[in-house]
């Protein structure tokens, strides 16, 4: 689901130096590093695409802020979306 996924997975494979079974251990390592960074990041971004859904809300009604606001609601969308995919 993340295009960083295959980057994170060749770094890890391409710092181990050590014999498959080792380099296997690491990159399992790594990827539960690389997955829980990449779970806080998507709940800190939910957070502050609330609050700004949130702001926009109650601001003043223009072209600008509802322009926003609909950015705001489709970014909002797609980690919603990112959400689902993963408890699939």
């Amino acid at each position: 689901m993340k295009e960083s996924f295959g980057e994170e997975v060749k770094n890890i494979w391409e710092t181990s130096s050590e014999n498959l079974l080792q380099k296997l251990d690491n990159l399992k390592e790594g990827l539960k590093r690389w997955a829980g960074m990449s779970r806080i990041n998507r709940i800190r971004r939910k957070e502050f695409l609330t609050a700004r859904l949130l702001e926009l809300t109650g601001a003043e009604r223009d072209d600008i802020n509802l322009a926003e606001m609909i950015d705001a609601k489709i970014q909002m969308n797609f980690e919603i979306e990112k959400d689902e995919r993963y408890w699939e």
